[in-house]
């Protein structure tokens, strides 16, 4: 059995669900791939969304896996001892713990989206496209068992009301929700994404005051599983919502190899600052998306990094014929695209 924490509208949810012993199959025949959309595709979504005065929404499908495609091979699975009867239990779908799973549902999704005459995007296998008479009408992103979709009325009635009669829907909402960590808001002047409550999540390394006098002592094993944990979640937050924080990042995470509590003191206070500063992404409602041009600003360095690398980055806004996604929201921290 496998239990899962999730906070969910300020609350602690916990699940439990059974999960086969997957490693013990050979797996080398079998196609794994399962496509979960990018962090582009979900920007493109929100961007459209506001340009066409759409709220955004998710569904969350319950128990997913369970309603993948049928299995396509012969497993028989030990019953857990609440359930043991002396009989093992043939499978009819691949469950959790199975290398395929997530392959058999993604598989699920695209042929009902398919029958819809929802498309799949060529640029990204999980970003799906709706049109009507050559005209966009709805976009759906799929992150495993995650929905992110916006789109108008007849997508809704078409699609989504009719997904929801072929799956087994856990939870739906609308304009205000966190999906995949990202939480989305739709206003009346656009729609924001944030990781706000992902950053207060974020717990320091622990240093007492005898190791924090040791700057220059080299990490121990421990503390080196708690920096490369805490600066994979930095990392997560600087790709999605926080470019500020990219270099900062982008440095530790070079450092690691031959970190010191110098650096560990550095990835401490650069959580503290994520947790204490409030940044967000605003998506303008567009004048037309028709006219809008890309515009993109970049810089690099030569061996600036602690291991004499170099680094190179970039920013790229998607900007309007008025130039309207250029100007902020209002709040200081906020960044528009």
């Amino acid at each position: 059995m496998d239990s899962d924490r999730k906070t969910k509208d300020d609350g602690l949810v916990i699940k439990a669900r059974l999960v086969a012993r997957g490693f013990e199959e050979d797996t080398t025949s079998l196609r794994k791939d399962s496509p979960t959309c990018s962090k582009e595709s979900v920007r493109l979504l929100v961007a459209f969304a506001s340009s066409k005065q759409w709220a955004c929404n998710t569904v969350d499908v319950k128990s997913a896996y369970l309603q993948g495609d049928k299995i396509e091979r012969e497993i028989f699975l030990k019953p857990p001892p609440e359930f043991n009867n002396g009989n093992l239990w043939k499978l009819k779908k691949t469950v959790y713990g199975l290398c395929d799973a997530a392959r058999a549902w993604y598989m699920r999704v695209k042929s009902a989206l398919n029958s819809l005459s929802v498309k799949m995007c060529s640029l990204d296998n999980s970003l799906f496209i709706w049109k009507r008479n050559g005209k966009l009408e709805g976009l759906i992103c799929i992150y495993v068992d995650d929905f992110l979709w916006a789109g108008n009325a007849t997508f809704k009635k078409c699609v989504i009301d009719e997904l929801q009669k072929q799956f087994l829907i856990g939870s739906s909402a609308s304009e205000s929700f966190t999906y995949v960590g990202l939480r989305i808001k739709s206003f009346s002047d656009g729609i924001t994404i944030d990781q706000t409550q992902y950053a207060s999540s974020l717990v320091p390394v622990p240093i007492s005051s005898a190791r924090n006098m040791q700057r220059k002592s080299q990490l121990s094993e421990s503390e080196k599983t708690a920096y490369r944990a805490l600066v994979g979640q930095l990392n997560w937050m600087a790709t999605h919502t926080r470019p500020d924080i990219a270099f900062d990042t982008c440095e530790l995470s070079v450092a690691f190899s031959k970190a010191t509590v110098t650096e560990l003191v550095r990835l401490n206070k650069l959580v503290k600052r994520v947790k204490n500063e409030s940044l967000q992404l605003f998506f303008p409602r567009l004048h037309s998306f028709e006219t809008c041009s890309l515009e993109c600003y970049t810089d690099a360095a030569f061996a600036n990094l602690p291991n004499g690398g170099s680094q190179g980055g970039l920013i790229i806004f998607l900007k309007d014929d008025s130039g309207k996604n250029v100007q902020s929201s209002g709040n200081p921290g906020d960044l528009s695209v």
